[in-house]
């Protein structure tokens, strides 16, 4: 049938569940390649500029020559770092705007299921109620005063039952809306760790791209006069080294005496 098999191609309004997001999910594995003329391009940018670093004084020329290797810095190298640090924020918006949309769907589902509780609390005080009910045969309605004692016990018995079957069911209604919920918020938090353990990937796979350009940059900015620089490491970003700021409470739904049942 239509319904059994989910589309290749999934629309906004689809992401409301989140089994879906796999779909809206940015592909975590897929490689940044470093296409041949845009490795020229950085060798060319290196070799231009290996003349900004020409020693002008005898310190400064000590410096350079010292056998331990400095980072190399120039404006080349300063906007490849910007455009890394956009390339990684744009990633993040990407992930944050989709965790948003299931972060939505946690709170719906949390709220349900407290609802869910508070409404049992209720019942259970309402069950209590009526098994502490005694059916007496006194009458009470100027009708009763011509039935007999029995008559009168068995229509507030089935009255009773008939309350304490209404209570039971709505009991279990109440604690399929709080595994539903509970299945919801379990399939949120799995889909949200999904998608931040995702951007890590990629925002380490810009680092290490962005890392790989810089060194090819290095190598054909170094000369004679400069033998040991060494090209700098693109960081990851501080929010990459958290836990997901996005994620839900970690709080379990509180275990409510929600079983249903017929036992008066």
């Amino acid at each position: 049938m239509r319904n059994q098999r989910r589309s290749a191609t999934m629309r906004p309004k689809d992401a409301s569940s989140p089994h879906s997001m796999s779909a809206f999910q940015r592909s975590a594995h897929r490689p940044i390649r470093y296409w041949a003329w845009t490795r020229f391009s950085d060798a060319l940018a290196g070799f231009a500029d290996r003349d900004h670093h020409k020693p002008e004084d005898t310190q400064t020329r000590a410096r350079l020559h010292d056998p331990q290797a400095s980072t190399a810095s120039s404006p080349w190298l300063d906007r490849l770092s910007a455009a890394y640090a956009g390339a990684s924020e744009e990633e993040r918006l990407a992930a944050k705007a989709a965790i948003s949309v299931l972060n939505a769907q946690w709170v719906e589902a949390d709220q349900a299921a407290n609802q869910a509780a508070a409404d049992a609390a209720l019942l259970h005080a309402r069950r209590t109620e009526l098994n502490s009910t005694k059916v007496s045969p006194t009458p009470i309605t100027a009708g009763e005063h011509y039935d007999s004692d029995a008559a009168i016990v068995s229509r507030r018995l089935g009255t009773l039952r008939r309350q304490h079957a209404g209570v039971s069911a709505e009991l279990s209604r109440l604690a399929k809306v709080q595994a539903d919920s509970a299945a919801t918020m379990a399939a949120c938090a799995d889909a949200i760790t999904a998608h931040w353990d995702a951007l890590l990937i990629r925002i380490a796979t810009l680092s290490t791209h962005y890392t790989r350009r810089a060194g090819t940059y290095t190598r054909w900015f170094r000369s004679w006069r400069v033998p040991n620089l060494r090209p700098p490491v693109m960081p990851l970003p501080s929010w990459a080294q958290d836990q997901c700021p996005w994620s839900p409470s970690a709080v379990a739904i509180t275990a409510n005496p929600l079983a249903g049942g017929t036992g008066a």
